[in-house]
């Protein structure tokens, strides 16, 4: 009987065994598989966040970097003499030839204008005036501390015979539009 005891036992234990076994694969194991596969997902969120937090930071960057350069092309573009402020122009320099006490000889506007791209460019003047020294030095300044954008090129001055300076230059000034 005691044989027969621990054949009932090991058939027991053999049932019990299985029996766990089928437990496990049926709902444990699933259920592990299940975790391993959102523990991977969770990882991979992690990774996702933090790139798109870069991503944000660098567009933050971005957005600021570029209205940074927004106001600098602004200061540049005032900066330029607006086509439609060139009859002003040429109305300031018949004032500040009055204001300096020069005498404007010739102002000779070059048909021909350099296109330096995206609606800039340069128109030429070639100006001759007469008067003191202190004078023309008074104009020429009051030229480049004007608004826009002027170049003064091939500055020429000759003493003439009443003690006077005639001055000749090339005026470049850069247009917008």
């Amino acid at each position: 009987m005691n044989r027969k005891k621990i054949e009932n036992l090991l058939v027991l234990l053999l049932v019990a065994m299985v029996t766990s076994i089928v437990f496990f694969m049926l709902f444990i194991s699933p259920q592990i598989k299940q975790l391993k596969a959102m523990r991977r997902q969770c990882v991979s969120q992690k990774s996702l966040v933090k790139k798109r937090d870069v991503m944000m930071r660098g567009m933050d960057e971005s957005r600021e970097s570029a209205g940074a350069w927004k106001k600098k092309a602004n200061r540049m573009e005032r900066k330029f003499l607006k086509k439609e402020e060139l009859p002003i122009f040429f109305k300031d320099l018949n004032k500040i030839t009055a204001d300096t006490d020069v005498v404007l000889k010739t102002v000779d506007p070059s048909e021909k204008k350099e296109d330096l791209g995206q609606g800039v460019s340069i128109m030429t003047i070639e100006v001759d005036v007469e008067g003191k020294y202190v004078n023309i030095v008074r104009f020429i300044a009051e030229l480049l501390g004007g608004s826009g954008l002027i170049n003064i090129d091939e500055l020429v001055m000759d003493v003439m015979v009443d003690g006077k300076i005639d001055a000749s230059f090339v005026l470049k000034i850069f247009v917008l539009g």
